[in-house]
């Protein structure tokens, strides 16, 4: 069964006691409460008398044991317990306090305690602590320095401070051993005691060689003590990371102050929580230039801003550091101030915004966030893969790209760059992709007023702002179009030879050209025309162009015309046999025909077969052709009197063309349909035949 207690201070016996959970403090301390087999969010207080272990029996090399001492260090020389001050494992002048380098220290309750009111000057760890207790302040201490391991039991912590520490610098090891295992409850606890007392460290500054670690946090700034009267906070000014800050729950805990973090290019702050910020509690700004791997959380009511490297990118990720994390501040705005900064967590803002006011902002994966999106300054990179597809579809893969829930405004001058992830994918013209997706009802691109780069080329693109209705939700997208790229240094676009043949680079010009995303037919030879522009040859690309040439496909035409001419001069040649066959006479004077008594019947029926060839060659950049037709005509006619006949023609026809030089292996066949009607006028000595058709 689980046991719970607390831990109160007994104002009559001067001692912090255990007692029920009911039990209540009065006056000024500290209490907390603790259930066994649980995992509580504020860690218990500590007892003010510290236990000192000092060396005893060797049981190996720097490896020792000893009787605990309980040893408390006021300031003045005078200690309660053994060993006095100058043994071999540690020393004290009455202003510093040092543990030896190559000791080993097992202490029962504690290593070292300042007592409250009392000031000296620095203490120094260089030795290993382990146990039950590490290093406690509850007085002033100008600087402590950890060089050693301070890796106590749980339920303990490596420092602890109830007082003020003006800097502490860390370089060996807070809260884990020196096999990498994490034992303390938090590396460095910061907690009031209660009263109107500030628990305050100036500077925390975790060094390269710095690793601090907890079985719940690397770092806990526990806030106001829970007494009633508990009026003062903790406040640590300025954290310095340059090494390793790591919690099993959370790498750093913040319920009181926490002015700033500085997470340099070497630093990683870890946990599946990296950085929370308590409802109460007030952070500072985090500039990140290393590594902040799991989620951000700030329930507090205030924006949380993010300021990136200088040089290079600080990344903001998860936990396993391959896998998206989440940022969550709904109390507020989420800040890109300055710097570099690579996203890999989704943001969830509420109904607030992401605001990018100056800072390099680059994504490599799709991004979500809940909220708004504004750059008002700074500039968006879109980090390219090298297996991306770019049709500037919204099911392209292998880019980021934002995809926003709220309203979306990017201000006239502010800059969005295409980049590769790898330094290998190469850009060419014709590439699409899409760079924001939005659901917002406002949405303000400034597409024509944006400026277009890609890292390391020279460049023209074109930003459109599109729409796409996916069903229940219409997004409003930016899609940018690569007009031309050409890598820095080279003398032509980045990719294969360009087309040569003007009616190829036309066509293939147009193709690369289409902004749409919901024509899959388009897409599909969008996609056909920039791979061949990618890995083709010259001769190849005008090969492609000519067979998209439109007129490549007017010579079609002109081939499928040649039946038609046919058809028209079979009737022709009909027509003018029916006219001679009725003509009254002859140029000789002659008699024959109706007025002989020859006429035609009033209804005649007919039928005539034809087919033919038709054939082009090369005309300057106009590939030629070859044609062949074949069809049948049924037609009927009568005479309407001794001068008129008219009658109608069905035709049909089969043209086969096949295309030649760099066309060749096209082919096209036409079958054609059509109705004709005619009319022959006989007079002396002229006539007129007429056709007409569909």
């Amino acid at each position: 069964m689980n046991h719970v207690y607390r831990v109160i201070w007994n104002r009559s016996l001067n001692v912090f006691q255990a007692a029920s959970e009911l039990a209540r403090a009065s006056g000024s301390g500290s209490c907390d409460r603790v259930s066994s087999g649980s995992q509580p969010d504020r860690p218990a207080l500590k007892a003010i008398v510290v236990a000192m272990a000092a060396l005893g029996a060797v049981f190996g090399p720097a490896t020792a044991f000893a009787t605990a001492y309980e040893v408390s260090l006021n300031g003045t020389g005078v200690y309660v317990g053994t060993p006095s001050a100058g043994t071999a494992d540690w020393t004290w002048d009455g202003e510093s306090a040092t543990f030896v380098s190559g000791a080993t220290l097992v202490a029962t309750e504690y290593a070292a305690i300042v007592e409250s009111g009392v000031t000296i000057d620095s203490m120094t760890n260089n030795a290993t602590i382990t146990g039950a207790g590490g290093l406690d302040n509850f007085g002033t201490i100008g600087e402590i320095d950890n060089n050693g391991v301070i890796a106590t039991n749980y339920g303990t912590y490596g420092l602890t401070n109830y007082g003020t520490v003006t800097t502490f610098n860390n370089s060996g090891r807070l809260g884990v051993n020196a096999a990498g295992t994490v034992t303390s409850t938090s590396g460095i606890n910061n907690e009031s005691t209660g009263g109107a007392a500030d628990s305050v460290i100036g500077t925390l500054h975790n060094t390269s060689t710095g690793i601090i670690g907890g079985v719940y946090y690397g770092i806990f700034n526990a806030g106001a003590g829970p007494e009633p009267d508990a009026s003062g906070t903790t406040i640590i000014t300025t954290v310095i990371n340059d090494g390793l800050i790591e919690g099993v729950i959370k790498g750093i805990s913040n319920y009181g102050t926490i002015g700033a973090i500085n997470n340099t290019s070497t630093g990683i702050i870890s946990g599946p929580t990296a950085i929370y910020n308590g409802s109460g509690a007030t952070l500072g700004t985090v500039t990140n230039a290393g590594i902040i791997r799991g989620d951000i959380e700030n329930d507090a009511s205030q924006d949380l801003t993010f300021a990136g490297g200088t040089t290079g990118f600080g990344t903001l990720t998860g936990a396993d550091f391959v896998s998206q994390g989440e940022i969550t501040n709904t109390g507020g705005n989420v800040v890109f101030a300055s710097g570099n900064t690579l996203l890999n967590d989704n943001i969830n803002a509420g109904s607030f915004s992401v605001n990018n006011t100056g800072a390099t902002l680059q994504v490599n994966n799709p991004v979500t966030i809940t909220g708004g999106y504004n750059q008002t300054a700074g500039t968006l990179v879109i980090g390219v893969g090298d297996g991306a597809t770019h049709t500037g579809n919204e099911s392209d893969t292998g880019y980021g790209r934002l995809i926003v829930s709220g309203d979306v405004t990017l201000a006239a001058g502010t800059g969005v760059e295409l980049k590769s992830t790898t330094g290998n994918y190469a850009f060419a013209a014709g590439q699409r992709f899409v760079v924001i997706e939005s659901t917002g009802i406002n949405v303000n691109y400034n597409e024509s007023a944006l400026n277009y780069s890609i890292a390391g080329y020279t460049s023209s693109i074109t930003g459109s702002s599109m729409t796409v209705d996916n069903g229940e939700l219409v997004d409003t997208d930016l899609v940018l179009q690569i007009n031309s790229a050409t890598a820095t240094g080279s003398s032509s676009p980045t990719g294969t030879p360009n087309a040569t043949v003007p009616n190829a680079i036309q066509s293939l010009g147009g193709l690369s050209r289409y902004a749409g995303v919901s024509n899959a037919g388009l897409l599909n030879l969008f996609d056909a025309a920039d791979a061949l522009e990618a890995t083709g040859t010259t001769a190849q690309l005008n090969k492609a162009g000519a067979q998209l040439s439109p007129i490549q496909q007017a010579n079609s035409s002109q081939a499928a015309a040649a039946p038609t001419i046919d058809v028209l001069n079979v009737v022709a040649d009909h027509v003018q046999s029916l006219r001679l066959a009725q003509a009254d006479g002859n140029d000789s004077g002659e008699s024959s025909g109706i007025s002989t008594g020859e006429s035609l019947a009033g209804w005649g029926v007919w039928g005539q077969a034809f087919g033919g060839h038709a054939s082009q060659g090369q005309r300057g950049d106009t590939p030629g052709y070859n044609a062949n037709y074949g069809g049948l005509l049924l037609g009927a006619d009568k005479a309407i009197d001794d001068h008129w006949r008219v009658g109608g023609v069905f035709n049909y026809s089969n043209t086969q063309i096949n295309d030649t030089d760099d066309a060749e292996g096209d082919s096209t066949e036409v079958n054609a349909y059509g109705l004709l009607g005619y009319a022959s006028y006989t007079g002396q000595p002229w006539y007129v035949n007429v056709s007409g058709g569909v």
